[in-house]
């Protein structure tokens, strides 16, 4: 399995990035959320990835980070929920907005997808509504990789971009979380 991918961002369009990696260019089908975190054209990425084999064909899919790639999984356990109307409601809500607006059984909020109508729309909030994911807890508290980032200029955005990253989250120790990210961030 390939679980994520690292390297020059080669072109982005409304759907879908291409990756260089080590000479080959990787095309990979990613929610527009993911399109805006990845910065300008010719920067080293790193996007967490699901490869699927459907009709004898191979898709790669892309994700900003490891939660975002999670919640592709568990809304396609949903009947009638596949990978295109997966990657529609990434596009639409962030995980979070996503679990919010589930738990509020808001069926006109989720119609909001392209393509989602209001029967798959109570079928995931029937079988999805307390199950999914919480934030990782990097996310929820204070992180001393952040604050060291932030004391060397970093932005808050380009800090929490870099610690969802699946090597900088990976790390065990703080001193490897701040090498990776800075590795990451080409620092």
């Amino acid at each position: 399995m390939i679980t994520f991918v690292r390297g020059e961002l080669v072109s982005t369009g409304v759907d879908a990035v291409t990756v260089r990696v080590g000479g080959i260019g990787l095309r990979l089908a990613v929610p527009g959320t993911a399109i805006q975190h990845l910065g300008p054209v010719g920067e080293t990425v790193t996007l967490a990835t699901r490869l699927l084999i459907r009709d004898d064909r191979p898709d790669l899919y892309g994700f900003a980070d490891e939660r975002q790639a999670a919640l592709f999984d568990q809304v396609q356990t949903v009947g009638g929920v596949g990978p295109r109307l997966a990657l529609a409601i990434l596009s639409t809500f962030t995980p979070d907005q996503f679990a919010g607006a589930l738990e509020n059984e808001d069926v006109r909020q989720l119609t909001r997808v392209s393509g989602l109508g209001k029967r798959t729309a109570s079928r995931l909030i029937l079988e999805l509504r307390g199950k999914l994911a919480p934030a990782p807890e990097a996310e929820a508290a204070p992180d001393e990789a952040g604050d060291a980032l932030a004391a060397l200029g970093y932005s808050a955005a380009e800090i929490g971009r870099v610690l969802a990253h699946p090597e900088v989250q990976a790390a065990e120790t703080v001193e490897e979380r701040i090498a990776a990210a800075l590795r990451h961030m080409g620092g």
